[in-house]
């Protein structure tokens, strides 16, 4: 009762604090929509999907064998510190020297001086990864949301200011590198009171086995992040970086309720499943309980943002943005169904089934561009690359159930299908109403227009939860209504 009285109050933290991270993104990308343009943006989505596939590097090996791993020594702890130190290193030097090698494929003049400066933040990465791993394992995850939170909100404050300056895509740059920084530096302080920081002590050998450990979770995770960013990877290359960049800021717009929302139990369940890991009755009811709640909330907010998409995209990214409506629209329904998925990774590794994920993965780095380049190839249209990347991950969503929550926790199909079908279904009507409303309402101002349609899907999705889904409302009041 104690590990999920500790739960409950991480995930509200967390959710206070992805919530609060999803606007200010929300409102990033709407001011910066209208001082840069679309080559910016697809220039600045290169340069993080290169950093965030090295950063996996120094980022996932050490923090889920810390997370696993919970009877680590000291000294075990302060040789692994250094060890992702220099790691961290290392691959900065990587980055420096071979960046002048972006200029065979993009011929935008500043692109080996920004990659080598955001690169930058490898290092200041791998300088905390181990703090926030521990604060992690050990529950502190309200303290973890208020570092979040705060270092994103300085970071949107200078970006503002360096846009206004007309900074340019510069302003992504340092308002990255800046929240990097003040993460980093408050997890020093956290480190220096709980008695985290390491010691200038090094041995190898007795990090032997959590190496290997992290080595399957690198491969695994390297090829997961490879396969996520295949399609922006791809669509860069066939389609140029103007097409990137439309493709990029409707998916930083769908992806919002994924990368803001799925933390909020992905980070509290990963080490909850480790520890019950062998009572499978447990395990299964705490799986199915993560579906319902993502499903819950991510089917509203994603078929909401779809219905809405022709009112929503003029009005936050203001003119010269319509060729991103139709690319929201699919990948709303791309993300929902990735969103589902999610949770997959923790369950398969509190199995210690660390090969799995390296096989998908690496099936999914193949099938992804391959599809793409095939329909680029057919086509050479966005919006039909795009469609095909949102049945593409239906199909694999299908998939996945089967391979693994089905074989790790056993046959569950119909309670699976309830689980996920009542959420959707409730947002699928109120997604209509919405749809429906915003066709034949008569007023001059977006802002109203807008603020009714959400008032409005808000209203009708709560009285359909009433109806056909009252077990995920009720689980979700009884989060909300724990302390803080």
């Amino acid at each position: 009762m104690n590990l999920l009285s500790k739960a409950k109050l991480g995930a509200k933290w967390n959710a206070i604090s992805m919530l609060g991270s999803a606007a200010l993104s929300i409102l990033q990308i709407s001011i910066l929509a209208r001082y840069l343009q679309p080559l910016d943006f697809g220039i600045f989505a290169l340069l993080i999907v290169i950093l965030s596939i090295l950063s996996i590097f120094i980022t996932v090996s050490i923090s889920d064998v810390i997370i696993v791993k919970d009877n680590t020594t000291y000294e075990q702890l302060s040789t692994l510190y250094w060890l992702n130190a220099m790691l961290g290193i290392f691959i900065y030097i990587l980055i420096f020297f071979s960046a002048p090698l972006l200029i065979y494929f993009n011929d935008y003049d500043q692109i080996i001086l920004l990659l080598r400066v955001i690169g930058l933040s490898v290092i200041i990465g791998a300088l905390g990864v181990q703090f926030r791993a521990l604060m992690k394992r050990n529950l502190y995850l309200k303290e973890l949301a208020f570092i979040d939170l705060f270092a994103h909100f300085c970071a949107f404050m200078l970006l503002v200011f360096l846009v206004l300056k007309d900074f340019g895509v510069w302003s992504l740059v340092f308002s990255t590198l800046l929240s990097q920084s003040i993460t980093l530096f408050i997890f020093i302080i956290y480190a220096t009171f709980f008695g985290w920081l390491p010691k200038f002590y090094f041995n190898i050998k007795t990090v032997i086995e959590m190496i290997h450990f992290g080595s399957h979770r690198i491969g695994s995770s390297l090829l997961h992040a490879l396969f996520s960013r295949a399609d922006q990877l791809t669509i860069g290359v066939v389609l140029g970086p103007i097409a990137l960049g439309y493709y990029s800021i409707a998916f930083n717009l769908a992806m919002q309720p994924f990368l803001k929302i799925n933390p909020v139990l992905t980070q509290v369940s990963f080490p909850i499943f480790s520890r019950i890991k062998n009572d499978n009755t447990m395990l299964k009811r705490g799986y199915r309980k993560g579906v319902r709640a993502l499903t819950f909330i991510n089917a509203p907010l994603l078929l909401g943002m779809l219905s809405i998409a022709p009112l929503f995209i003029p009005f936050f990214l203001g003119p010269g943005w319509d060729n991103s409506i139709i690319v929201l629209q699919f990948l709303c329904i791309y993300v929902l169904f990735r969103s589902i998925t999610n949770i997959n990774t923790g369950l398969i590794l509190a199995k210690e089934k660390f090969r799995w994920p390296t096989y998908w993965n690496l099936f999914l780095v193949f099938l992804i561009p391959f599809t793409i380049i095939i329909t680029a190839q057919v086509t050479n249209s966005l919006y039909f690359i795009t469609f095909i990347v949102m049945m593409l991950e239906i199909i694999l969503f299908i998939v996945a159930y089967f391979l693994f929550p089905r074989r790790l926790l056993g046959k569950f199909d119909y309670k699976y299908l309830s689980d996920i079908g009542r959420p959707i279904l409730s947002a699928s009507i109120m997604s209509l109403f919405v749809y429906i409303l915003s066709k034949n309402m008569l007023i001059n101002s977006q802002i109203i227009e807008l603020t009714i349609l959400i008032l409005f899907g808000m209203f009708v999705y709560i009285i359909l939860s009433f109806i056909i889904q009252r077990r995920h409302l009720d689980e979700f009041l009884e989060v909300t209504k724990s302390e803080l």
